[in-house]
């Protein structure tokens, strides 16, 4: 996530930090953490993430530019704040840690570690089939058709 994401922002109001972060998935498991920052964030790690980094047994940083699909694809299961890449997680099968209710994959994650190392999978095959429903092309967000959907939708509700 990125510092200025208002979720993010949240998030740090409510006690998120890496650090945190570590400290709970370690309560649980020794499984290695890799932490991989948003591509667009250019402070690098904070110190404290650092410094867990150096202390802890099996965690590291991911280069913020590693494609995403590559980045989950050996993971066991992935943390996230409210990011998109719980979606790329979900999509790719694997099992979701979501801290923010404001995730889009929040439906189908679990919310804290106690499971981390046999994390359930839901059937995603609604929320798949909910994600594709509300997606539109090119032409039809060109041509108007979708924003007078919404707008429909939006004034009726």
């Amino acid at each position: 996530q990125i510092k200025s994401d208002m979720n993010m922002v949240k998030l740090v109001e409510n006690g998120f930090s890496y650090i945190n972060v570590i400290r709970e998935i370690r309560k649980f498991t020794d499984l290695p953490i890799k932490i991989k920052h948003h591509p667009t964030r250019h402070d690098g790690w904070n110190e404290f993430a650092r410094r867990a980094s150096q202390g802890g047994k099996n965690i590291s940083e991911i280069d913020k530019n590693m494609p995403i699909n590559d980045a989950i694809k050996n993971a066991k299961v992935v943390v996230i704040a409210n990011s998109n890449c719980g979606v790329d997680a979900i999509l790719a099968g694997k099992p979701v840690i979501a801290l923010d209710e404001g995730s889009m994959v929040y439906d189908l994650a679990e919310h804290d570690f106690s499971k981390i190392n046999n994390p359930p999978f839901p059937d995603r095959t609604q929320w798949c089939n909910d994600v594709a429903y509300a997606q539109w092309n090119q032409d039809e967000i060109k041509s108007g058709k979708a924003w007078s959907h919404l707008k429909n939708y939006l004034c009726t509700k």
